[in-house]
């Protein structure tokens, strides 16, 4: 972790399973930069990607079947949409 930046995590307290974490410059800030991250409470990620200063950037998992880039927090280029098959 780089120095100053906090990662806050919450967690489902019937199994302990972090259910989201979010990662601020530092601890007085609400600015997200680095990694985000929310899950249900199996643990199956439903939202994962990084900021920079608050815009959504890179590679970006979202709503469980899709995948796509994102430049200074706009969607970029093709995005994939997976079936999601349920069991």
């Amino acid at each position: 972790m780089e120095s100053g930046k906090c990662i806050v995590k919450r967690y489902f307290p019937e199994n302990k399973q972090i259910t989201h974490l979010a990662t601020y410059i530092s601890n007085e800030s609400k600015v997200l930069h680095g990694l985000y991250e929310e899950k249900w409470d199996d643990g199956t990620t439903v939202t994962s990607g990084y900021f920079e200063n608050n815009l959504k950037v890179g590679l970006w998992r979202e709503n469980v079947n899709q995948t796509g880039f994102y430049n200074q927090g706009v969607k970029h280029g093709a995005w994939k949409t997976y079936k999601m098959i349920l069991c």
